[in-house]
């Protein structure tokens, strides 16, 4: 704010006053007061009982984007402050001026860099006579600043404006209309008024007449700008005649203006007693610069030191006591800013003007910070610098603001450039960080839990020859760093070698590898880590806050930035595109430029849009025959929208993103108003009619021989279409994404309710509707079945069963046209007032409904609805739904498909592989199966037991190739024919061979099959059996603890018909254990690498207590299969345990 009085009493109570704002440097030898407050970045404004504004310095009138004569009498509301900010302001006042103590007070004030959080001060001016005050001064600054400075600095302030006001020096501001705005005691009382009394008036009006006149040659010098000094003799009111020496000081603002001049009047008819009014000045002024929260500081005119004030002492540790000391100071100076510093200090040198800069100043610590500096040069009568004042204010925190901030700004920007290169993005982005954290290295990473992958990127290294790139299994880095990282937190390590977070003996492992700190930040997707942003120290460091947040950020943004880019490389097309539209405009604008002789018929019959002026000013504009349709202009009508109003067409307006396009900006009136080619601006031309076309331009100046620019032209491509199919790609894209999404949701579960409830919650949420529905029409019971439906917002469910009958006339009017019904508001779709009345009641404003009809019975129809408002449905919309609808009912009818197959599979499983008996006469009996095949629940794999006389029982194990219901039925008949030739055949060997002929020279395998048939004598104990390259039976001996292999070499069925088989015998104890299994067991296990094997099998049998059942072993050798394989099922699985029991013969 500018003032418009400072004094120590209000108009109706007499008092000093004087100017404020800035105050030419001229002028600090007689009102040194303003000199240093201009220098001051606090914003300090004095305000009278009203809320009127009386004084501020000048960074208040920059707060207030004002000239200082703006701001004269106004209050905050009048000047456009925030009213939560107003009432604040006039409530603190009132407290002050009521309690006569100062009053501290925070506010927020909201703008365009974010909040800023200010702290206000409220001092009331106590006068010297006990009388209540008038005025206050109120001090605006970031809350981060020193108060207590900014109390100190105001009491030193009031202390010299009561020495001011009691000085017996006459002083008044006089401005540009010779008025008063500010006089002391003294300078009002020599005219026998208060200073109240002589405010605002005319010099004219306050002087005699004939004294003016004399007056007037100065007054006129002074606004000129000059400097005025002279004395004279003047009658005082006493009758004495005194003389008076006069000085004129002007004030001047940054353009060159005089605003006013200061009027300082001595009698210097007691000059000591003045003399002793001025060293008590000094005093207060020397006090006031030690009060400030700033580094003061005072040089002679050639920038050696003469005064540093304590701040500076306390920043530095350094002691300034005279000019000796000149050179120690400078040293405290980053050597890299003193060519800054003394470049700006020579210019101002040279102008007589303020400067300022910035610099790194050492502190007492040894670390640079960096400060702002202000200094203004104090000038003589004769233009001489006699002296420089100046401060220096911490900005580090500011700076240090500011450099991220900038750093972000460069990040951002960087990746903006390579939106279709997610690799040279990473690399911008890790070669950025790394730079501007000085670290030794910055990595990125992505992560893939479920394959157990890291794929570093190239990263930034400063001192490492070794990278991290290239693909990494996850579970290398350990169970420490992983916990870690699926934590999901930032992990910040200042030192690995003592820091708690550092999991293990990593430590050691960090420092071989020169990492002593880092910090590393996951990014997470549906809780499960993505990537990664790494930043790695070569030696310890304690990491900020502001670090720390700088890098989450970052990490965010390049995620998304990276996904961004994927998505991009599809946009590369359209660029080309566009810069082959570019190419080919420069080349028709080249030739244009050299056949400037027949541009006409190239004018006539170029076939983009055309448009020429030979006016350099561009306010005629000639346009072919292409440019003129699309503007629906003749021809020869003048285009120029900047053209005089009366010939400026109105049938159009040019928009850019929305706006319209100002006249100096359009394209042929950019180029020629900079004398500059115009390239690649985009534009939409918006006409009356309502119809828009887009357009790329290119504009080019025409120049003369003296190269004065004379006219232009533009030619512009017409890319309404691409824009359309861009708009209708996208469109296409986002309806794709949608429906795969729904895809998605329809292969989750095998039920069809869940199939259901998924793919309508996605279809629902995907469209935004309130209301997403299937339903399925019974005719022959009456009933209309809808499933879970999906609801937004706490809408009550719908699911149910409804009759057919009551709704059927709702049905037939929507579904008449046997397609699907779109009803953008139900109360104005024509429909019969019955059925909207039936759509309002059910709560429904606007659906999409899509019925599915058998012939004309109407089986389905999928519905998505609004209830919360009407709704106008795209056609894109509506697609989507019929083509969502389609998938929804598909999936839910295949889900139910595959449950009654399941229920097929169940019972045909149960029908192929019949229970085993657990007890047979003389064996004890366990038995285990499991398809691969979950869906169909059967497969390749049988086992048999069965009697073959009252002593003897078939044993059989066997493998057929493939799995699921084709191997299924190959079981099916592999076992019924073993059983027909066990029965008719006296010896094993001869069934087999049969057997083996009939399937291969009938042809009834599709594969082969592999077996194991024994015929186990219960009485004798004799187990006869054969294997045709089946897996070995194991035979472990209760006597012994020792496991047999039974094997007897020959082929599987169905792959020679003259295979030779052999019949193999053992003999079994009570006791003895024999397991039968197939090659799923055997092959078991995590990997192709790892597999059980028989020697696996065996420990497991071996595991076994000697005396346990039958069924105990099957499932104590089951358990420990599934441990190896850790959950991969790759084959079916079978097992038969058979135990020896005595028998009474």
């Amino acid at each position: 704010m500018n003032p418009e009085e400072f004094s120590g009493k209000t108009a109706d109570g007499g008092g000093a006053r004087s100017p404020g704002g800035s105050v030419p440097h001229s002028q600090a030898a007689s009102y040194p007061l303003h000199a240093i407050l201009s220098a001051l970045t606090d914003q300090i404004f004095v305000v009278n009982r009203q809320g009127r504004h009386l004084f501020a310095n000048a960074a208040g009138a920059a707060a207030l984007k004002c000239d200082p004569g703006e701001i004269i009498g106004k209050t905050g509301a009048e000047l456009g402050l925030p009213p939560n900010l107003v009432a604040m302001i006039e409530e603190s006042c009132g407290h002050a001026f009521a309690s006569r103590q100062t009053v501290h007070e925070m506010a927020i004030l909201e703008t365009p860099a974010g909040p800023v959080e200010l702290a206000f001060t409220f001092s009331p001016i106590l006068p010297s006579d006990g009388s209540p005050p008038n005025e206050l001064v109120v001090t605006i600054r970031e809350a981060a600043q020193d108060q207590e400075a900014v109390e100190q600095l105001w009491a030193r302030v009031h202390q010299l404006h009561h020495i001011i006001d009691a000085a017996p020096t006459l002083i008044a501001y006089i401005d540009r209309d010779e008025r008063y705005l500010f006089s002391n005691t003294s300078y009002a009382g020599w005219f026998g008024k208060r200073p109240q009394d002589i405010y605002g008036l005319a010099v004219s009006e306050v002087v005699e007449p004939a004294l003016y006149d004399r007056l007037r040659e100065h007054l006129q010098a002074a606004l000129r700008g000059e400097y005025v000094s002279y004395e004279r003799q003047w009658r005082a009111l006493d009758g004495a005649l005194r003389t008076l020496h006069v000085v004129y000081v002007p004030e001047v603002d940054a353009l060159g203006d005089v605003l006013g001049f200061v009027a300082v009047v001595n009698d210097i008819t007691d000059r000591a007693k003045i003399g002793e009014a001025l060293r008590q000045s000094e005093l207060q002024y020397r006090l006031l610069a030690e009060t400030i929260p700033h580094i003061v500081w005072m040089t002679d005119p050639g920038g050696v030191m003469q005064y540093l004030n304590h701040r500076w002492t306390d920043y530095t540790g350094h002691h300034f006591q005279d000019a000796s000391q000149a050179q120690e100071v400078a040293a405290f100076i980053h050597p890299e800013d003193l060519p800054a510093l003394d470049a700006a200090w020579a210019a101002a040198a040279h102008t007589l003007s303020p400067f300022r800069t910035e610099y790194r100043l050492r502190g007492a610590d040894g670390q640079y910070r960096w400060f702002l500096v202000h200094g203004s040069p104090l000038v003589d009568s004769k233009g001489a610098i006699t002296r420089w004042f100046g401060t220096s204010t911490d900005i580090h925190e500011q700076k240090r603001a500011n450099e991220e901030q900038a750093f972000m700004a460069d990040l951002i920007d960087r990746l903006r450039r390579h939106p279709g290169d997610p690799e040279e993005l990473l690399w911008q982005v890790v070669n950025a960080v790394g730079r501007h954290l000085k670290v030794a290295r910055c990595t990125y990473a992505e992560i893939d839990v479920a394959r157990d992958l890291v794929y570093g990127y190239r990263d930034y290294r400063d001192g490492y020859s070794v990278g991290a790139t290239g693909e990494f299994p996850l579970s290398r880095f350990g169970p420490g760093p992983l916990a870690a990282l699926m934590s999901g937190e930032t992990s910040v390590n200042p030192d690995v070698t003592t820091s708690p977070i550092t999991p293990g003996d990593y430590g050691k492992v960090f420092t071989q590898i020169g990492i002593h700190a880092y910090i590393t930040i996951p990014m997470m997707k549906d809780g499960v880590p993505v990537s990664t942003l790494s930043v790695l120290s070569a030696a310890p460091r304690e990491w900020t806050a502001r670090e720390i947040a700088l890098l989450e950020e970052v990490a965010e943004r390049t995620w998304f930035a990276v996904e961004n880019a994927r998505l991009n490389r599809a946009a590369q097309d359209e660029l080309k595109e566009r810069r082959r539209a570019e190419a080919e405009i420069l080349r028709l604008n080249d030739e244009l430029r050299r056949r400037v002789t027949q541009f006409e018929t190239l004018f006539d019959v170029i076939p983009i849009p055309i448009g020429v002026s030979f006016d350099p000013e561009c306010q005629v504009i000639n346009v072919n025959k292409v440019l003129s349709e699309i503007l629906a202009i003749p021809v020869d009508q003048n285009a120029s929208l900047t053209a005089p109003l009366e010939e400026r067409p109105t049938g159009y307006k040019m928009l850019h993103q929305g706006v319209e396009i100002p006249g100096e900006d359009l394209p042929m009136q950019n180029a020629m108003r900079q004398n500059n080619t115009v390239r690649d601006v985009e534009f939409d031309i918006v006409r009356a009619d309502g119809a828009v076309f887009n357009l790329l331009g290119y504009a080019t100046p025409f120049h003369d021989g003296a190269g004065r620019v004379t006219g232009g032209v533009g030619a512009f491509v017409d890319i309404t279409e691409r824009k359309r199919a861009q708009e209708q790609l996208e469109a296409s894209y986002a309806r794709e994404v949608l429906l795969n999404q729904i895809g998605q949701a329809a292969r989750v579960s095998t039920d069809p309710d869940v199939v259901q409830e998924k793919t309508l919650e996605t279809l629902g949420q995907g469209l935004g509707v309130d209301r997403a529905f299937l339903s399925f029409v019974d005719s022959a019971h009456d009933v209309i079945r809808t499933g879970q439906d999906w609801r937004a917002g706490g809408i009550p469910s719908i699911a149910g069963e409804y009759s057919l009958s009551a709704h059927k006339f709702v049905l037939d009017e929507i579904y008449r046209q046997y397609s699907t019904i779109t009803i953008n508001d139900v109360r104005q779709a024509g429909l019969t007032p019955t059925t909207a009345a039936a759509f309002q009641s059910a709560g429904t404003k606007a659906f999409i409904s899509v019925p599915f009809f058998d012939d004309t019975r109407l089986t389905a129809f999928l519905t998505v609805a609004m209830s919360s408002r009407e709704r106008v449905w795209t056609r894109d919309e509506v697609s989507i739904v019929e083509t969502a609808a389609t998938q929804v009912r598909l999936a839910v009818e295949s889900a139910r498909i595959n449950q009654r197959e399941h229920t097929i599979a169940a019972t045909l499983q149960e029908a192929l592989q019949p229970s085993i008996p657990q007890n047979v006469y003389g064996l004890d009996v366990g038995s285990y199966y499991k398809a691969a095949l979950q869906e169909s629940r059967i497969g390749g794999d049988f086992y048999d037991l069965f009697a073959i006389d009252e002593h003897t029982h078939a044993v059989v194990i066997g493998d057929v190739s493939g799995k699921g219901l084709a191997a299924a039925a190959q079981v099916a008949t592999v076992r019924n024919m073993l059983r027909c030739v066990l029965y008719g055949k006296q010896s094993l060997v001869e069934a087999i061979t049969d057997l083996n002929e009939t399937l291969t020279t009938r042809e009834l395998l599709s594969g082969f099959v592999t077996l194991f048939v024994g015929l186990y004598d219960a009485n004798t104990g004799v187990l006869t059996y054969v294997s045709c390259g089946h897996e070995p039976a194991l035979a472990r001996r209760a006597e012994t603890g020792v496991t047999e292999r039974l094997t007897s070499p020959a082929p599987p069925l169905g792959v020679s018909e003259t295979a030779v088989y052999q019949e193999q015998t053992a003999r079994l104890h009570a006791g003895d254990a024999l397991v039968l299994y197939t090659d799923g067991i055997s092959e078991a296990g995590p990997t192709r690498q790892d597999l059980l094997n028989t020697r696996g099998i065996i420990e497991l049998l071996n595991a076994t207590p000697s005396d346990a059942g039958a069924v105990a072993i099957a499932q104590q050798i089951i358990a420990g299969v599934e441990k190896h394989a850790q959950g991969r099922q790759r084959d079916d699985i079978c097992l038969l345990v058979l135990v020896a029991r005595s028998t009474t013969h």
